[in-house]
C-alpha cells in the first residue's frame, strides 16, 4: 500500500519499503499491500532505509515482505531526482549562479517577471554504509555524496551545484556525510563526523521519513548537516534519547570565535498510539559573522531568517540562545489506526550582546523571547494509506525592531546554513518551501521567523489513489499572515496558494509526477521592508508567482 508523506525532506522518492525497523538486529515482516510505493525524503536527510535494507518476499509466506539488515559489508541506496521547470520566477541578477534558495522578493534578488522560463536540473545522493565483519558490525562507516545542476549551466571547471554544461568535466562531488556509528550497548549507540542535524529525537539514518517530518519540530528549526557527536538511545518500548553536541563554525582554533550547538531530547511513549517529548537546545555565536552566516549576516535574511537590521554595523556581537519544547505526537506517521494528531509549542530565549569592536565593552543586551506553535491532524479516509485528509497550523511570534533591548522572533538554524531547516510538511508549493528541489527554492515564507514579522499560516491538503498504489492525485492550498504589521504600510496579509499534483508509480522503485501551483499575493509585499529593490513609499504588489513541473524520481539498490 503506497505511504503518503505530506512533505518531503528534499525531493519526492519512491522506495520500496514501509516503516523501517527501529533497531539494526530486527526485522520487519509487513503485508505485500503495505510493501508498495511511498515518497520518500532525498534532500540531504534520510534515504528511508536503514543502510540499503531492502523488502523480500517471505518464502515461507509469498503474500508477506520481511526488511532485513544488510548482511554485506558495503550497502549503497542512490536516489536519483530530475525536473523540468516552467516559472515566473527569475533571479535579476546575472551574476548570481548555482544554487539559488531563500525568501522571494528578497535579498537574494528573486522576483516574478511577465515571461516565463523553462529549466531543466537533476540530483544524485548516493548514501553508503559499511559495516566490516571483522568488527562483528558494531563500528559502521555512514557515507553521502551529492551531484547536481542544471542542464546547461556550466563544464570544465569546479564547484558544487553546477555541471550540467555541455562537456561536462566538472569537479563537482558534495560531501553530505561522513561519520561512524558505535555501538556501545543494546539499543545505544554513538555518531561521531559530519551528520544530519534534526530538531526531532529520532535517528534520521534508522527511522521511517514520515516520522521524521512529522515529530519534534517538523524540522522547522534544524534540517541540515553539520560536523559533531550525537548518542542515541532506547529503553524498551517507552523512552527515546538523543544528546549531541555540533560544531557550526570554528575560526581561529586558539581563540573563542566558533559557533556550537548542543542538543537534548527525549521521548516518552505513554500510549500504545501517544508519544510526548521534551527538548533543550543552547547554541553559542562567538563568530561574529566571520562565517559568512549570523544574526547579521545578508546571506541569512536572504534565506528568510531574522537578523539585526541596524544600518550602522561597526560593532561586534556575541549570542547566547536556547529553545525549550514540548511536542506530542498520536500514531506517527499512520502506524496503528486512520487519526493522526501532532503538534509542539517552542519557547526562544537567550542574550544578544552588542560589542565595541575595539574594547570589547558591552554597548547594548537584547533578550530574546520568541514563541511558536504547531498543530496537526491527518485521517485516512480511504482504502489505501494514500486516501488521507490534512489539516496543518502555524504560529510564530514576530518582532520587527529588533535593534530594541528584546527581540520577540524565533531563531532556526536558517541563520546558520542554506538551508539550515527545512520545515516543508506542509506540502506548500510557493508559500511554503517545496522540498522538491534541486538548485532553486524559493518561498514566500522560506523560514518560520518569516523575517522577524512573525507567521500565521493554515494548510490543507487532500490526496486520494484514483487507482490503488498506482495513480495518486493531490491537491492543497493555504493562506499566510505576518503576526505583525509591515511597519510603513500596516499590511500583513502574505497570500494564499491553490496546488495540485499527480503522481504515476511506475514501479516500485520509479514514480513520476506533475506538480503545479499559483500563489495571490497580499498587501504584506510592496513597500520596501518585505520587497528587495522597492521605493520608499511603495505598496505595488509584484506579479503573482506561479510554478510548474514535471519530476521523474528513482532509488537505486
Amino acid at each position: 500500500m503506497r505511504r503518503w508523506i505530506g512533505a518531503l525532506i528534499g525531493l519526492a522518492m519512491a522506495l520500496g519499503a514501509a516503516e523501517v525497523a527501529a533497531q539494526e538486529d530486527q526485522e520487519l515482516v509487513f503485508s505485500q499491500e503495505e510493501a508498495g510505493v511511498y515518497d520518500a525524503p532525498i534532500g540531504g536527510l534520510n534515504t528511508g532505509l536503514q543502510g540499503g535494507q531492502v523488502p523480500e518476499r517471505d518464502p515461507d509466506d509469498p503474500r508477506r515482505f520481511v526488511l532485513k539488515p544488510p548482511s554485506k559489508e558495503l550497502s549503497f541506496v542512490g536516489l536519483w531526482f530530475s525536473r523540468l521547470t516552467t516559472t515566473n520566477i527569475a533571479v535579476t541578477n546575472p551574476l548570481r549562479t548555482g544554487q539559488v534558495a531563500g525568501r522571494l522578493f528578497g535579498s537574494n534578488e528573486s522576483t516574478t517577471v511577465e515571461d516565463a522560463s523553462w529549466y531543466a536540473e537533476q540530483r544524485l545522493l548516493s548514501f553508503f554504509t559499511y559495516r566490516p565483519q571483522l568488527l562483528n558490525q558494531k563500528v559502521s562507516l555512514r557515507a553521502a555524496f551529492e551531484v547536481d545542476f542544471i542542464y546547461g549551466d556550466a563544464s570544465n571547471g569546479v564547484g558544487a551545484n553546477v555541471g550540467g554544461g555541455v562537456n561536462g568535466d566538472q569537479v563537482n562531488l558534495q560531501t553530505k556525510r561522513l561519520a561512524i556509528e558505535v555501538g556501545l550497548a543494546p539499543s545505544w549507540y554513538a555518531v561521531v563526523g559530519l551528520q544530519a542535524i534534526t530538531d526531532t529525537v529520532h535517528d534520521p539514518e534508522k527511522t521511517d521519513p514520515n516520522q521524521v517530518l512529522h515529530s519534534g519540530y517538523h524540522l522547522a528549526f534544524w534540517g541540515t548537516d553539520a560536523a559533531g557527536a550525537v548518542l542515541y538511545g532506547a529503553h524498551e518500548d517507552w523512552l527515546k534519547v538523543k544528546a549531541g553536541v555540533y560544531g557550526l563554525w570554528e575560526g581561529v582554533p586558539h581563540e573563542p570565535d566558533d559557533v556550537w550547538l548542543a542538543q537534548l531530547d527525549g521521548s516518552f511513549r505513554v500510549a500504545e498510539a501517544w508519544w510526548v517529548g521534551a527538548s533543550a537546545w543552547r547554541l553559542v555565536d562567538d563568530g561574529n559573522g566571520a562565517s559568512g552566516y549570523g544574526l547579521r549576516s545578508p546571506t541569512a535574511a536572504g534565506n528568510g531568517a531574522a537578523v539585526l537590521r541596524q544600518t550602522d554595523v561597526k560593532y561586534d556581537y556575541n549570542a547566547e540562545l536556547y529553545w525549550l519544547g514540548l511536542n506530542v505526537q498520536r500514531n506517527s506517521w499512520l502506524r496503528f489506526d486512520r487519526l493522526v494528531l501532532d503538534g509542539f509549542a517552542m519557547w526562544n530565549l537567550g542574550t544578544i550582546d552588542k560589542l565595541d569592536p575595539e574594547t570589547g565593552a558591552v554597548l547594548q543586551t537584547a533578550d530574546v523571547l520568541g514563541f511558536s506553535a504547531l498543530g496537526e491532524v491527518a485521517y485516512r479516509f480511504g482504502r489505501t494509506r494514500n486516501d488521507v485528509v490534512s489539516f496543518m497550523a502555524l504560529y510564530t511570534s514576530g518582532d520587527f525592531d529588533l535593534d530594541d533591548a528584546q527581540y520577540g522572533g524565533v531563531a532556526t538554524g536558517q541563520l546558520y546554513g542554506v538551508p539550515g531547516a527545512i520545515f516543508g510538511s506542509a506540502r506548500s508549493l510557493l508559500l511554503l518551501p517545496d522540498l522538491r528541489v534541486v538548485n532553486r527554492q524559493f518561498a514566500a515564507v522560506s523560514d518560520i521567523s518569516n523575517g522577524g514579522l512573525g507567521l500565521i499560516t493554515g494548510f490543507a491538503n487532500l490526496q486520494y489513489d484514483l487507482i490503488a498504489n498506482r495513480l495518486t492525485a493531490k491537491v492543497g492550498g493555504g493562506a499566510a499572515l505576518s503576526s505583525v504589521d509591515v511597519p510603513s504600510t500596516g499590511g500583513r496579509f502574505i497570500g494564499s496558494e491553490l496546488n495540485g499534483e499527480l503522481y504515476w508509480a511506475i514501479d516500485s522503485l520509479l514514480i513520476a509526477g506533475l506538480h503545479g501551483g499559483y500563489l495571490w499575493l497580499g498587501d504584506f509585499y510592496g513597500p520596501p521592508e518585505t520587497t528587495f529593490g522597492a521605493e520608499p513609499g511603495s505598496t505595488a504588489i509584484p506579479r503573482n508567482p506561479w510554478m510548474a513541473y514535471a519530476s521523474l524520481t528513482w532509488v537505486a539498490f
